[in-house]
């Protein structure tokens, strides 16, 4: 994701030091081993509903359910991070303490009311969370598609194509994060590197 190298590549630069502490504060080791077995669990539970399902209904409860899993596991943690970086990079405070209470909605406002683009959010549907999280969804054999109403009576339908799209744009930010993740440990190397041998 663009948006989030972007933000890296600037906190980097404008108070690297205050990032590097931060970030590490932020990724234990324990957490980035749970989101690493969060990722492939999910990923395992993908392949049996594309495959394993034998009808579109079924198709859409298991879509369903993995989307409810990826937006309250890997999703939301993986967007903390995201928030994380942009916070660095315009230079405002970050609350460690704070940062693990974060929803997306709030997280969605923050960029929202800084006029940021919302690319991360592109296939967040709190309706679809709320109603498959309350067991409020149902299939339509007519139309073939899956009716999802969350407690506030907001509805919304999608079809089973539409629900792997919208996981697959949620699924994206956390290989995102990962490469972060990863470019930032080797700049840790690097300058531990240089340090010790001038």
């Amino acid at each position: 994701m663009a948006a989030l190298l972007s933000a890296f590549r600037k906190s980097m630069r404008i108070n690297r030091i205050n990032a590097i502490t931060i970030i590490n504060d932020n990724l234990k080791l324990d957490k980035n081993e749970q989101r690493t077995h969060s990722y492939r669990n999910l990923q395992l539970l993908k392949k049996i509903v594309l495959n394993g399902a034998t009808d579109d209904e079924e198709r859409l409860i298991g879509i369903s359910y993995a989307y409810l899993s990826l937006v309250d596991g890997i999703y939301t943690t993986s967007l903390r991070d995201c928030y994380v970086w942009q916070r660095l990079s315009e230079n405002l405070p970050v609350d460690s303490s704070a940062i693990v209470k974060m929803s997306v909605s709030g997280i969605r406002d923050f960029f929202k009311n800084q006029s940021l683009p919302l690319h991360y959010f592109d296939g967040w549907e709190r309706t679809v969370r709320n109603a498959v999280a309350h067991s409020s969804f149902k299939y339509d054999l007519a139309t073939q598609v899956m009716q999802y109403e969350d407690i506030y009576g907001n509805q919304i339908e999608h079809t089973f194509t539409e629900m792997v799209e919208n996981y697959e744009k949620l699924e994206s930010v956390y290989p995102a994060v990962l490469v972060v993740n990863h470019t930032l440990a080797i700049n840790d190397v690097l300058d531990e590197f240089i340090h010790r041998y001038p």
